[in-house]
């Protein structure tokens, strides 16, 4: 029971920090490499606790974000497009965790190795339904999806929430061999921080600082903008589930 609290956790928390994951990617692939095929997990390298990739410097700029300017970074993906990438996650005190996502407008994949075991959770945004899946188990458990907690919003009401929150644009910053736009604004006292992939309007990296301290760091990697098939968000045939 306690994992599952902590799963449920990290995809809340996911959620929450994921307010612009709808703000990103373009129509063309990108030269990234693929995610892996849902069933083949990877194991991530082995990471210490809270670790992360430390960004450049970044050239100072700072000034405040006006619509116009954040209209046209974030428009250059609406949401419509499948994307899929490699999520890493890492909150202070707590071990790194990776995962590779596949996305659409109105579902969403994850799939993670925790504590040494295979967890997969699927979002069907449109039937209101998540499923909890341990392919190691063959079972999986259905629950019902409260999609007000779900970052699956309009592009309008994301960029919305960000424009809100009086965003500062602190500079550009090459992170990741990518040429960043670098985003800073308060939200519920918490202090965030996003790199935006400038050819393509997609964070690549975001930062919130609660205010006792607490670091949670989300590195997007890996990322493609390439159709995803209908059975990526299917349980197998054979697979006992349990309603919730």
């Amino acid at each position: 029971m306690k994992k599952i609290v902590t799963v449920v956790c990290l995809c809340l928390l996911i959620s929450v920090l994921g307010i612009v994951s709808a703000c990103g990617g373009g129509d063309e692939e990108s030269t990234t490499p693929a995610l892996t095929t849902p069933g083949q997990t990877t194991t991530p390298a082995p990471t210490t606790p809270g670790q992360t990739t430390v960004p450049g410097s970044t050239t100072p700029t700072s000034s405040t974000a006006t619509v116009d300017e954040l209209t046209e970074l974030f428009s250059k993906w609406t949401g419509e497009n499948p994307v899929k990438y490699d999520l890493t996650v890492s909150v202070t005190g707590q071990p790194t965790i990776t995962g590779h996502i596949w996305q659409t407008r109105t579902k969403q994949r994850m799939e993670y190795v925790m504590e040494g075991e295979h967890i997969v959770m699927i979002y069907l945004l449109d039937e209101e339904i998540m499923y909890m899946y341990y392919p190691d188990q063959n079972m999986a458990m259905k629950m019902v999806l409260n999609t007000s907690q779900m970052a699956h919003g309009t592009m309008e009401g994301d960029m919305a929430d960000v424009l809100d929150n009086h965003p500062v644009i602190a500079g550009t910053e090459d992170y990741d061999g990518k040429e960043c736009l670098v985003v800073e604004f308060t939200s519920d006292e918490m202090s965030i921080k996003l790199w935006v992939w400038v050819d393509t309007g997609f964070p690549i990296r975001t930062e919130g600082t609660t205010p006792d301290g607490t670091l949670t760091v989300m590195e997007y990697t890996n990322i493609s903008f390439a159709n995803i098939p209908d059975s990526v968000f299917e349980i197998p045939e054979g697979v006992q589930i349990m309603e919730m």
